[in-house]
């Protein structure tokens, strides 16, 4: 029941996206600018801290400069 809406730039690029969260860095991104659904299955100790580490990567190797 966690969805939020947010943007991230990218490379210059500002990307909007849909996400849920949940325990433990279980994260559910969607950004259909890009036809890209993300899901980040995890188990984190801290709950979500650090999960936004591989985000960032992924939308990195995904948007093009």
């Amino acid at each position: 029941y966690n969805w939020t809406t947010g943007s991230k730039y990218i490379n210059g690029r500002k990307i909007e996206y849909t996400a849920a969260f949940g325990y433990g860095g279980q994260t559910l991104y969607l950004v259909p600018e890009l036809d890209m659904i993300l899901v980040l299955t995890a188990s984190l100790a801290e709950g979500n801290a650090g999960v936004h580490i591989p985000v960032l990567r992924t939308f990195e190797a995904v948007v093009k400069k």
